[in-house]
């Protein structure tokens, strides 16, 4: 059975505060809420979830927008400087506490980070850069091309092209 539009409109505000219940006071997110064990790739993937509700009309909290944003700089920034080797050392109040993302797999989840920040016109072009300059870090394609289209919304089109093509080439 279809959803009317209030009964969508009304479960998506009662997932944006579900989710605020799962921001950690740095702006991160975690999968089941415990705030000190908040990943930058989820926070990604829900602040990409928050900008598209804010698109479509809904209502999102001004400060949970802002602190998720926030991380995700944050976060970048972080990343991008122990890209393409940095060695990952915990230290619990670092966006890159977790090992999984010590190799490639951190190429991707900043590329998706760059992306959406980049919609928001807050991804710094020169951390992009310095982002395009270690993609043979890059595990897959869509890494590159989420880098690709940051650098083409911020400006960059040469880079921009060269990401997205090297990403269309690209054999996992």
């Amino acid at each position: 059975k279809p959803y009317t539009l209030a009964q969508r409109a009304e479960m998506l505000d009662k997932a944006i505060g579900r989710l605020a219940g799962m921001q950690a006071p740095n702006g991160g997110f975690s999968m089941w809420g415990n705030v000190s064990e908040y990943q930058y790739w989820i926070s990604v993937y829900i602040t990409h979830f928050l900008l598209d509700a804010c698109e479509q009309g809904f209502t999102v909290p001004s400060v949970m927008e802002k602190k998720a944003v926030e991380f995700l700089l944050k976060g970048l920034q972080e990343g991008v400087a122990g890209l393409p080797a940095g060695p990952v050392v915990y230290n619990e109040n670092a966006v890159w506490n977790d090992f999984r993302y010590a190799g490639s797999g951190r190429f991707g989840v900043l590329a998706y980070g760059g992306y959406v920040l980049a919609r928001l016109q807050k991804a710094p072009l020169s951390t992009l850069r310095q982002l395009h300059e270690a993609q043979a870090a890059a595990h897959s394609g869509l890494g590159l091309v989420q880098l690709g289209l940051a650098l083409k919304l911020m400006g960059d089109e040469g880079r921009a092209k060269s990401a997205v093509d090297a990403g269309m080439k690209k054999q996992r």
